[in-house]
């Protein structure tokens, strides 16, 4: 498209992305490169945001035939002494979706001089056809009056097959499987716990999430459009017990470190979004390319509804979303909120060890957590020996202990048990 004369003017229409705001077009004869070109743009008229002024191919769609890739190149220049906004910011969009060369004024666009970009997009879908769009930010002070025009000429469109490298995927499981008491757990995802809780698809957000397979274990593969994906969870959960949320996450390697992706649980219901608390995860370095398990306390999300630290809303949960910074591609496996066991009786007696016995001078302890105290008690209900380890194992000398039958009393927190001793 050399604009010459305005036939080729006529296939391109300009819009606005912002309700209130108006892209302008118009075919000029002379100031093109050369001759002919398409002047373009828009100005805010409503403070409040930088409006994008788009300029796409609107005779038909545009036909990709079997290729994958398409290549823009075309010249831009700025109609006029200065662009009144803080930067223009440049978009190829084609049906795979939005190619980003962000803040192109520091990259050569001037009022005096021609400058030629190229930007490409791959991914493109064999035997598509679709739009065709130049989308550029030149408003994006977000004040009344910034905008201003371009003049956009040769606009060229190079089809090829797709050389994009082949996205990363798992090729293994989560290297750690749940193993807590089902009973404490709400599974939202996974098949550790039986039947979940399940997730629906919500038609609203940015994103899609298929269930796929890796290593005979079944994963949610969520693959982002924009900013979030959301799930309509697929029964209302009571969570008010639960005291951590736990997820497994594989990161591709393109996802940096300090990147973030953020779960938040709301109870909306269509009807308004009242209680809602998020957690903010960054990635850490080596943790893309990998399996990474993530595990925290409610208390440690914050109240996306106000200021301070929350979780409201917890014996109603209806959604769950994922807000994303530039995350590509997920995978996600063992989604669950679980609440912390404190150790039962049964459970401290049947993980303890008080040996040898018969003893002769040296009793040694083995708990599952650390003893506050022991006593040891003859027959008759007087205290013998007295001892605070404070520890899970260690040993008592009881040397000086007759022979004879005594009772010994083990605390740790609320947890206590006894046994016989014999010496």
């Amino acid at each position: 498209f050399d604009f010459e004369d305005s036939s080729q003017a006529d296939s391109w229409t300009a819009v606005a992305d912002t309700a209130g705001a108006t892209g302008t077009k118009e075919h000029v004869a002379t100031g093109g490169n050369p001759d002919g070109a398409l002047n373009f743009g828009g100005t805010n008229d409503v403070d409040g945001a930088g409006k994008s002024y788009q300029v796409q191919y609107s005779n038909g769609t545009f036909d990709y035939g079997d290729n994958g890739k398409a290549t823009l190149t075309f010249d831009l220049k700025a109609n006029g002494a200065q662009l009144n906004g803080a930067a223009v910011h440049l978009q190829f969009e084609t049906p795979s979706g939005l190619v980003q060369d962000m803040d192109i004024q520091n990259d050569g666009l001037n009022a005096d001089t021609w400058t030629t970009y190229t930007i490409s997009s791959n991914g493109i879908t064999s035997g598509t056809t679709g739009i065709l769009r130049i989308n550029l930010n030149i408003a994006a002070g977000a004040f009344i009056g910034a905008g201003g025009t371009l003049l956009i000429d040769n606009v060229n469109v190079t089809l090829s097959e797709d050389d994009s490298e082949p996205e990363a995927e798992p090729t293994d499981a989560p290297t750690t499987p749940p193993t807590r008491d089902a009973a404490d757990v709400i599974s939202i995802y996974g098949e550790a716990y039986g039947t979940h809780v399940g997730l629906t698809n919500v038609t609203w957000d940015q994103g899609e999430a298929t269930e796929v397979s890796y290593a005979n274990n079944n994963v949610l593969k969520a693959t982002f459009t924009g900013a979030f994906i959301g799930f309509d969870l697929g029964a209302e959960s009571d969570a008010s017990e639960m005291t951590h949320f736990h997820m497994d996450v594989w990161f591709p390697a393109a996802y940096q470190a300090g990147q973030t992706i953020i779960p938040k649980f709301s109870n909306h219901n269509g009807n308004g979004e009242t209680d809602a608390f998020n957690y903010t995860y960054a990635v850490g370095d080596g943790e893309n390319g990998s399996w990474v398990s993530i595990d925290v306390p409610l208390t440690d999300f914050a109240n996306a509804r106000g200021d301070g630290q929350g979780v409201d809303g917890r014996a109603n949960l209806k959604q769950l979303l994922f807000n994303a910074s530039g995350l590509p591609t997920v995978y996600f496996d063992n989604i669950y909120l679980y609440k912390e066991a404190t150790a039962s009786i049964d459970d401290f007696n049947s993980n303890f060890n008080v040996y040898p016995n018969p003893v002769q001078n040296t009793l040694n302890v083995d708990a599952s957590m650390a003893v506050d105290s022991v006593s040891i008690f003859d027959l008759t209900g007087r205290q013998v020996l007295r001892a605070t380890p404070n520890a899970e194992n260690f040993s008592l000398d009881v040397s000086n202990l007759n022979k004879g039958m005594y009772l010994v009393t083990i605390k740790a927190g609320d947890n206590e048990m006894t046994t016989k001793l014999v010496k």
